[in-house]
């Protein structure tokens, strides 16, 4: 079966599980695959048992819906298919979304079909081993140019995964999982000592690296029900991605920020390696705001003889508004992130969460490269140079990587999975080979133009170090033949590379 949007590449098998908001998600000895006909939001995720599956197939959704972004954070294969009626609990599946440009779902697959994605798996296999060696303690290009690769978390939980990438920070938290996951199992709001916890185990985790806590950004696709009962939110608001959301409802309830920036600060002491960061800022007035509510919490902190640290202060630039001022910025905050999925659904007027016009909200469109070029200008060139960072998609999109460099972008922040493809090609590339392609681009007038130039510029330089990697791992080639020779029959290929038994079917027909 065809699948029709790749959420998240990846090889995986498993046991159908159909998945039904509300209710219980069962767990089996064998690995899981999760069918659902809803677009998985945090309140769904955030109890998934992650080690058990190993794959997520939904009827609705798009490349930066939260399924996406919370399936690549885990390193989970996920699509969007047509329909899954026919699926039945408990039978075999496998998904591919990494062979192939559309991605395959295989029910039931045969023998031959089973053998041919374990053959896909050996490779993808074979290609992470090589990944081992861009686990660097910094990012630098071929000709010297420094940059950051950070990761992007949504709890302490995910900690573990990006030191084992060697993330070089962590370019966002995105606090409202901690919001939703106390939402969804107390039916409440955490308090200022339980976010404290969460944010100080993130700090001590990575004492010694910058960690930006993006303070809560709720509303549209994210909606939090305690916040909707206590009348912060409004449920099934009109056009919520253009409601009230992100810094909005904080300022108009300025308690929930201040709880908030307190345990930030808390928790800020003493490393001193947590920073703040306003979501979906538009204008002055709103950093200004903010600002005053973190001035009322340090004076509370004071008052409570508390132990803290003061933050840097930045804001996301998501908004067109905001995106034309950034050389203005640095009057008013410490550094900034662009946060593109956002910006390209308010530049391109296409809601991202709607698969109707996924192919017009698209980061390849003329106007969006000329204004992410024109941000990144703004922020080094105004009254003070500020930090730019991007913590969207295209962060570790290998096809835009170049032009961000060329740029001048500061820091990619990713999800964990993406840091070592990433450093992989920024290491691989100049800064003059980026400015050339940049100019090349700044000529084009058609989205799908730049993206096809940006892929074959990709597909070259990829041939060049997948060339280069060959040479250097020579040596080890018989190490590698060996323990795929190991694999004598089916069984134990497929007990080799997915660590259980062939499901019964299979075993019948050999």
């Amino acid at each position: 079966m065809e699948v029709q949007t790749i959420m998240s590449p990846g090889i995986g098998f498993g046991i159908i599980k159909k998945y039904v908001r509300g209710q219980d998600l069962k767990y089996e000895d064998k690995k899981i695959i999760i069918v659902t006909d809803e677009d998985l939001v945090a309140s769904d995720t955030m109890n998934f048992e992650w080690d058990k599956i190993s794959g997520i197939i939904t009827t609705s959704g798009t490349k930066n819906s939260h399924s996406a972004i919370v399936a690549k954070q885990h390193e989970v294969p996920a699509a969007v298919i047509s329909d899954i009626t026919d699926f039945i609990d408990d039978d075999f599946i496998a998904i591919d979304t990494n062979s192939s440009s559309k991605g395959k779902v295989y029910y039931k697959p045969s023998i031959d079909e089973l053998k041919k994605i374990l053959t896909q798996l050996k490779i993808l296999n074979i290609k992470k081993e090589n990944l081992s060696k861009y686990k660097l303690p910094e990012t630098i290009t071929k000709d010297g140019h420094k940059v950051t690769v950070a990761a992007n978390i949504g709890c302490s939980d995910d900690i573990a995964e990006i030191k084992k990438n060697c993330a070089e920070g962590i370019g966002v938290v995105r606090t409202e999982f901690s919001y939703e996951m106390f939402d969804s199992l107390e039916g409440r709001l955490p308090t200022e000592d339980e976010l404290y916890e969460e944010y100080s185990k993130i700090s001590n985790s990575l004492t010694d690296k910058p960690i930006i806590v993006r303070t809560l950004d709720a509303g549209a696709d994210k909606p939090v029900s305690s916040l909707i009962r206590a009348g912060v939110l409004k449920e099934n608001e009109i056009n919520s991605a253009l409601g009230s959301r992100g810094i909005r409802p904080c300022l108009e309830h300025p308690e929930i920020l201040k709880t908030q920036v307190k345990a930030i600060m808390r928790a800020n002491y003493p490393n001193n390696n947590l920073h703040i960061m306003f979501p979906m800022i538009t204008q002055v007035e709103e950093i200004e705001k903010g600002k005053e509510i973190v001035d009322d919490a340090i004076k509370e902190l004071r008052n409570q003889n508390m132990n803290f640290v003061e933050c840097p202060i930045g804001i996301m630039v998501e908004t067109p508004a905001i995106a034309q001022i950034t050389d203005r910025l640095s009057n008013y905050c410490d550094f900034i992130s662009i946060g593109t999925n956002d910006l390209t659904q308010y530049t391109t007027a296409s809601d991202r969460m709607n698969d109707c016009v996924e192919k017009i909200a698209n980061p390849y469109n003329p106007g969006m490269v000329r204004i992410l070029k024109n941000i990144i200008s703004g922020a080094h060139n105004g009254k003070k140079r500020i930090m730019c960072g991007v913590c969207g998609e295209i962060a570790a999109d290998p096809k835009y990587i170049p032009l961000l460099l060329a740029m001048g972008l500061d820091e990619f922040s990713m999800n964990s999975s993406s840091i070592l493809p990433a450093r992989r090609l920024i290491t691989n590339l100049t800064l003059e080979e980026c400015n050339n392609l940049l100019d090349e681009v700044l000529e084009m007038d058609k989205s799908s133009e730049i993206e096809s130039y940006l892929e074959v510029f990709y597909k070259e330089h990829n041939l060049s170090i997948m060339t280069k990697e060959r040479e250097s791992r020579k040596e080890n080639l018989t190490d590698v033949l060996k323990r795929e020779n190991s694999a004598l029959d089916l069984r134990n290929e497929y007990k080799e590379l997915v660590d259980e038994n062939l499901p019964d079917y299979i075993e019948e027909e050999l």
